[in-house]
């Protein structure tokens, strides 16, 4: 492993990034790196590379696309896309609640 991309910087997540030590190249969103620099938490490192708004990452021959469009789930949640697999991973953002089902009857 060479790389951690952290979508967002709630503990279910990232909580334990802090095993792989220095072996891995962290990234987020820079308002990540503000948060958990606030929340100081020795099992979240804060990232060691930021981006704004887009950061491209090549890894093993794969290209992977961080987008950052604006807060929804958090004010630093990111989209993850695999242009070369037609995937795109967004955390958290179905959860319980934010969508109501409606039927005719």
């Amino acid at each position: 492993m060479t790389d951690i991309v952290y979508s967002h910087h709630h503990a279910d997540h990232v909580g334990a990034s802090s095993l792989f030590g220095k072996r891995v190249t962290r990234l987020g969103h820079a308002e990540n790196r503000r948060l958990l620099a606030r929340d100081n938490d020795p099992t979240r490192p804060v990232p060691d590379v930021t981006f704004d708004s887009r950061r491209i990452l090549r890894v093993g021959g794969e290209r992977i696309e961080l987008a950052y469009h604006g807060t929804n789930h958090t004010p630093d949640n990111i989209y993850i896309h695999f242009p070369d697999n037609d995937t795109l991973m967004l955390v958290d953002i179905n959860l319980p609640g934010w969508s109501r089902s409606t039927s005719s009857t």
